[in-house]
């Protein structure tokens, strides 16, 4: 029976905040904030990388067919970059290197 009144408060708050307006984060949007790295997008053609605006980058991501969970270090000119994902359209084609953060980033914003 107690239960039973918990769930039905928790509704009854859920129902009134929806009715308020109130905008509640989604779980992705509160993994990216709480998230406290910087996001890191790279660049890679032909064994090449370099580490590319976050705004191009976005724009780069939208138009990738998919992405592969690819965790991993990237040296470039002596600094590490950690990276877990790795987008691309296909062999042959750029494809960005992100973290997370920039990743959900590219996908909330």
């Amino acid at each position: 029976m107690w239960t039973m009144n918990v769930a039905l408060m928790l509704g009854v708050v859920f129902f009134s905040l929806h009715l308020l307006d109130v905008n509640l984060p989604t779980l992705g949007k509160a993994q990216y904030w709480l998230d406290d790295s910087e996001p890191v997008c790279i660049a890679s053609f032909e064994g090449k990388n370099s580490p590319i605006d976050m705004n191009l980058c976005c724009y780069g991501l939208q138009m990738q067919l998919g992405c592969d969970n690819q965790r991993g270090t990237i040296m470039i000119d002596g600094e590490k970059w950690t990276v877990d994902k790795k987008c691309s359209t296909g062999p042959g084609a750029i494809s960005y290197l992100v973290n997370t953060k920039a990743f959900n980033q590219c996908k909330f914003n």
